[in-house]
């Protein structure tokens, strides 16, 4: 079905389609964003925080972060040098168990993140944090380059509360600025390590929303969170037992609405009713961070890598496991395969 626009039709649920559907925000939304303080604290002049949706710091200091599908991720700008501390602040408070890093820090000879983290052996202090890296996936450098991906143990010690936690950084440098990654194994690769690696680690249960970043937490970020929603959703679905994560907040209709549309799949979806969850679901978290998914192409990928899902991983996932690693380890690269249990089963095991 299309639909015209004046003399050019636009057909139902494609890019501009959804372009044409998303509601227009009032400047007032980004008054947070645009004070005269915060100005400094945007890695764009362009990108801003919604009010509505903003992660509040409990110092009061504003970060370019919004929680997304009702508060079940947190999408995010890259820190800047001055908002490192913000950052993992923000981290701590929200006891966030993972962090996506969908950018490198420097693309086509401009800079796109600052590193928030030490090299290995290292430990660099962030205000009242101290950060070391602990446990990495990969130790050599070729596996690195070849897979474009490396994970890694942070851990955070808290002065002022005398006590450390472990997180997960996963970091994909396989992906372009407004484009789409050209190995999409890599990208499901990266979708099955977020799910394994959420919980419990090194005993400590941590039950808030994943931190997802690119360079301004618009286009690689939304993109990556839309299918991990999905994924989470059918995965998860089919654990044995109780997955107690982080909640939608069903702060408006529109949250409650998305939300059970997601939760009541029980069946592969065909490529129409893709389309139009995709569709709705971009219209929809656009109210939450203005701007989500920036590109056609990133679109069109979402919808290309949910076909993919629905077709040659959904009816083979495993419903009689305790643990998300067993049920996707059969989905991994022989790379990653070999790799992740290794990895994750010691800050798993208590």
């Amino acid at each position: 079905m299309s639909i015209e626009n004046g003399s050019t039709p636009i057909e139902e649920y494609s890019f501009d389609w959804v372009n044409q559907h998303t509601a227009i925000i009032k400047e007032e939304e980004f008054s947070l964003s645009c004070k005269a303080s915060n100005l400094t604290k945007n890695r764009y002049k362009n990108v801003l925080a919604n009010n509505r949706t903003i992660v509040p710091l409990k110092s009061g200091d504003y970060i370019n972060a919004n929680y997304v599908f009702g508060g079940r991720y947190i999408s995010c700008q890259a820190p800047l040098t001055t908002t490192i501390e913000d950052f993992y602040n923000m981290v701590w408070e929200q006891e966030t168990p993972i962090i996506v890093m969908l950018t490198k820090y420097e693309e086509k000879n401009r800079i796109k993140a600052t590193r928030y983290f030490p090299e290995n052996g290292i430990e660099q202090k962030y205000g009242k944090f101290n950060v070391k890296v602990g446990t990495i996936l990969y130790n050599d450098l070729q596996t690195i380059k070849r897979m474009e991906t490396q994970v890694r143990e942070i851990i955070i010690e808290n002065q002022i509360e005398k006590s450390k936690r472990s997180i997960i950084h996963i970091h994909y440098t396989g992906w372009p600025d407004f484009g789409v990654p050209s190995n999409i194994k890599q990208i499901t690769d990266m979708l099955f390590i977020s799910l394994v690696c959420r919980g419990k680690i090194k005993g400590i249960k941590l039950n808030g929303p994943p931190i997802i970043h690119c360079s301004a937490g618009l286009g690689r970020s939304g993109t990556f969170i839309i299918l991990f929603r999905i994924y989470e959703h059918h995965f998860y679905s089919a654990l044995k037992g109780r997955i107690d994560f982080n909640q939608c907040n069903n702060n408006t209709l529109i949250d409650i609405k998305l939300e059970k549309q997601i939760n009541d799949i029980k069946k592969a979806l065909n490529e129409y009713e893709i389309k139009k969850l995709v569709a709705e679901i971009v219209i929809s978290l656009r109210n939450e961070r203005k701007g989500i998914v920036q590109s056609e192409e990133q679109y069109n990928f979402i919808i290309q890598l949910l076909n993919e899902f629905y077709t040659k991983i959904y009816p083979f996932i495993p419903s009689n496991k305790s643990h998300v690693i067993d049920q996707v380890e059969q989905f991994l690269s022989p790379t990653l395969r070999t790799n992740l249990k290794q990895f994750i089963k010691p800050l798993i095991k208590n």
